[in-house]
């Protein structure tokens, strides 16, 4: 078994209701080189945070970024 050792740049995400923005903000810092995302909103209910989670797991698998979940293991399921 090989374990993942993280190198570069690790994002966290803001707890924001602003996904487009977040989406946006997010893309920026993939192009800039971000190696790792974790995604963490305690503000929002469940089917938002669903719905940012699905966005960022599309931009994560767009540039090949593992995308982590933050204290929801619902959400991470």
């Amino acid at each position: 078994m090989h374990a993942l050792t993280p190198r570069g740049l690790y994002l966290l995400t803001p707890d924001t209701a602003d996904t487009p923005r977040l989406v946006a903000d997010t893309r920026q810092a993939l192009e800039a080189g971000i190696t790792w995302l974790q995604h963490r909103n305690k503000c929002l209910d469940l089917p938002a945070r669903e719905a940012q989670a699905g966005q960022l797991l599309a931009l994560c698998r767009e540039y090949r970024v593992p995308l982590i979940i933050n204290d929801d293991m619902e959400l991470a399921a």
